[in-house]
């Protein structure tokens, strides 16, 4: 389980990096249509797919971490 903690941790961070570096954006330019969050339904529909095939890689790997 420590490795899959650590997954969350890492792409929480990844998350947050982010996140500031768009507030700082925001800060020094507006909010653009460059720069906007923004979606569609379309888009939300296929995000899971990679998301759950990267989740199984995980945790996959993970397995073969803690059980060689």
């Amino acid at each position: 389980m420590e490795y899959t903690k650590l997954n969350v941790q890492v792409e929480t961070l990844k998350c947050g990096l982010s996140l500031l570096a768009l507030a700082r954006i925001w800060r020094s330019e507006g909010v653009t249509e460059d720069n906007r969050l923004s979606t569609t339904l379309d888009e939300v529909i296929v995000y899971p797919i990679p998301a759950l095939l990267y989740l199984v890689k995980n945790l996959i790997q993970g397995s073969r971490v803690l059980h060689p």
